[in-house]
């Protein structure tokens, strides 16, 4: 049996709290377990940073490069 090394963590901010996530790779929302929110994730469509998200949200304007990524919210 081969074993999978260890899943990559990324870590952001509950869009209902704030405090700081940390979440597999892959995960396209994540349950914040101090308030109870969920926040969505997905990628830049500028430069590929993750952006983290209310669920719903139509676009996301990235904080590093700019760019308005649309996720059809």
């Amino acid at each position: 049996m081969e074993s999978q090394g260890p899943s990559r963590l990324y870590q952001g901010h509950c869009s209902g709290c704030s405090v700081l996530l940390m979440f597999p790779s892959g995960s396209s929302a994540v349950e914040c377990a101090r308030c109870g929110a969920v926040t969505s994730q997905g990628r830049c469509s500028g430069c590929g940073v993750t952006l983290m998200y209310p669920p719903g949200s139509p676009s996301v304007e990235c904080a590093m490069c700019g760019a308005v990524t649309q996720f059809g919210g």
